[in-house]
């Protein structure tokens, strides 16, 4: 079984191989999070591949993760990171380098663009392994997120 990362394209079949992923995706998060939307969530893939990048990962032609970008100019500046919009890497790929190869594109991206990526992680799941995972990556924390009733 062969990994490619590729860009996804503006065609109806990539945005169903990510929207199903991102369906995926939302039980996986363990936090109690509002349920997807389909046409948001087509809305989102439009604006992520046609405003900045959706990288798509494949084994043998099946999309197993796939990492949403787009440029995030901080609140005070016209200027700002790129940052993730989705990362998604379904749970059979997340120990074959499937989530490694879609970082290194992603600060690939960033860097033809000269610009800093920055990834999130809303997780309830795993929280501790990701953050290792991201900072063997090259990253650095720089904050955190809370949720409150």
């Amino acid at each position: 079984m062969s990994l490619v990362i590729r860009r996804a394209r503006a065609e109806r079949v990539d945005a169903v191989k990510l929207y199903n992923l991102l369906c995926e995706m939302y039980p996986s998060v363990g936090l109690d999070i509002p349920r997807p939307v389909k046409n948001r969530i087509f809305a989102r893939i439009r604006s992520t591949v046609e405003d900045g990048v959706a990288f798509l990962a494949e084994k043998d032609g099946e999309a197993v993760g796939t990492i949403g970008l787009l440029e995030s100019p901080a609140w005070w500046s016209d200027r700002g990171p790129i940052s993730d919009t989705f990362f998604y890497v379904r749970a059979s790929s997340r120990a074959g380098g499937t989530a490694k190869a879609l970082v290194t594109a992603a600060k690939n991206y960033a860097a033809q663009k000269e610009k800093k990526l920055v990834i999130g992680l809303l997780t309830g799941v795993d929280l501790f392994k990701k953050e290792l995972f991201l900072a063997r990556m090259g990253g650095q924390k720089i904050g955190a997120a809370y949720a409150f009733a």
